[in-house]
């Protein structure tokens, strides 16, 4: 005898009834079940449910889409890829972040020029995924476009390209050198942190040029942050005279980094900086003199504070 209620998605689910579940997505009575069944979907992970769970991304209901796009987002197998590629051409934004979202996933190299297309995209959130995705495939012929979408109005969308060039590694250096001298500041903060991650010594030139930026505090914050991440001690002598800098911010990272080079010639400008006006700048050379008194060889001048314990700044005890 026919059963008239809502489809039971849970036993649907437990037999991986596909054709079933398909069935309960677009159960109009009740947007709970299509939501359920969008779920369950995804968990099966079959590619032939694509087509009906991104048909899910346009129903009236922002639970169902919500959970369609989810589920889209587990679908990872690269032969799902075809009707993602396509639908990065879809009518409305959520269809194409979905699709961007769910290429990310899935890394296939073959959705690299659409990915590229929608860096363009009107919406901030398909662009932001696209760059994601991007970065995941890897692919080093996408470093020219990234790098122009560092550039990007939205912040989200700049911070995702950036991540995707550290992601793709040595080959977008050019390009995050180039952007450390974009006219826009927030492109140059962005490219020096960048350059930072990618831990690239051949940065070590342009980021002590940011370094001496009189016009940027926070682009100067960014490359002394960054250079303390490469390590190079090249950087020694330029970082210490960043612990006087008029910015406490700036300060504070020159501390921090020379704590992370951990280069011994940093002791004594470090050692004055804990008599710094500000707190924040005072607690980043503290920290950063312990790091480099765990780095000291006992057996050389006693480390740090050998002789007796003495403290940073002071003689040891029993001279």
């Amino acid at each position: 005898m026919p059963s008239f209620g809502p489809p039971d998605v849970e036993r649907l689910k437990a037999n991986r009834d596909a054709a079933g579940l398909i069935e309960a997505l677009g159960y109009r009575k009740d947007p709970r079940v299509r939501r359920e069944a969008a779920v369950a979907l995804g968990s099966i992970g079959d590619p032939g449910v694509v087509e009906f769970l991104m048909a899910a991304l346009k129903d009236d209901s922002w639970s169902v889409r919500e959970a369609a796009a989810q589920a889209l987002g587990q679908m990872r197998d690269a032969r799902a890829a075809e009707p993602f590629v396509g639908a990065l051409q879809g009518t409305t934004e959520e269809v194409r972040q979905a699709a961007a979202q769910v290429l990310e996933q899935i890394g296939d190299a073959r959705s690299v020029g659409p990915l590229v297309v929608a860096l363009k995209d009107d919406s901030w959130g398909v662009r932001r995924a696209a760059a994601q995705a991007l970065g995941r495939i890897g692919d080093e012929r996408v470093v020219e476009p990234l790098a122009a979408a560092l550039r990007d109005p939205d912040l989200g969308v700049r911070d995702a390209a950036a991540e995707a060039l550290v992601r793709i590694g040595p080959s977008s250096l050019e390009a995050l050198v180039e952007a450390l001298a974009a006219e826009s500041w927030d492109v140059r903060r962005t490219a020096a942190k960048a350059l930072g991650q990618l831990g690239d010594g051949r940065a070590l030139a342009p980021l002590l040029v940011a370094l001496r930026d009189l016009n940027d505090s926070w682009l100067r914050r960014e490359a002394a942050a960054a250079l303390g991440s490469i390590g190079d001690p090249s950087a020694v002598s330029y970082l210490t005279i960043s612990l006087i800098d008029s910015s406490s911010q700036v300060r504070q990272a020159a501390a921090a980094a020379l704590g992370k080079i951990g280069d011994p010639r940093a002791v004594h400008p470090l050692v004055d900086a804990l008599d710094d006006r500000e707190a924040n700048v005072r607690q980043a050379a503290a920290e950063a003199l312990g790091k480099l008194d765990r780095q000291a060889d006992p057996t050389e001048n006693g480390g740090l504070q050998a002789q007796g314990d003495a403290t940073p700044g002071e003689q040891p005890k029993g001279r």
